[in-house]
């Protein structure tokens, strides 16, 4: 129970700053995003298109490229966590699961609206079902 109400709580954290960074615009395509303080070592960026490997490093995705069918993507990053935010398919939705699951994190919740992966120190929240098209993944370190 207490799995589901962390999920429900991220979901809407994940939301709030999907929709927040989807209603500014879009200036950039998948992979074109150069963002506020790209792969910084402090964080606080942020930009459109896909993080830098230096971003994705830091978070414990290194090499998680943009997804089957992704378009519209965004990020943001802060000292507790790093949002993804994209419009896909269920093509793209299986695509991130496989992504995960290949890449050594454990499934340790679905959802109708999500899964939540773990691979300590990481929990990656990846919400698909949120309003139409729009999906996101956040990557959040252990004691947040």
């Amino acid at each position: 129970m207490k799995n589901i109400v962390k999920l429900f709580g991220i979901i809407a954290l994940v939301a709030v700053i999907g929709f927040s960074m989807i209603a500014c615009g879009d200036e950039g395509g998948p992979g074109g995003g150069a963002g506020y303080n790209p792969g910084g070592s402090t964080g606080d960026g942020y930009g459109y298109g896909w993080p830098s490997s230096a971003v994705l490093s830091r978070w414990g995705i290194s090499g998680f490229s943009v997804p089957t069918g992704a378009t519209s993507t965004s990020w943001a990053e802060t000292s507790s966590g790093l949002v993804i935010v994209f419009n896909g398919t269920s093509a793209t939705d299986s695509a991130v699961d496989r992504w995960f699951t290949n890449n050594g994190w454990s499934r340790t919740m679905e959802s109708s609206s999500g899964n939540m992966y773990e691979k300590p120190p990481y929990t990656a929240i990846y919400v698909f079902n949120y309003s139409g098209a729009q999906r996101g993944v956040e990557v959040l370190r252990s004691g947040y």
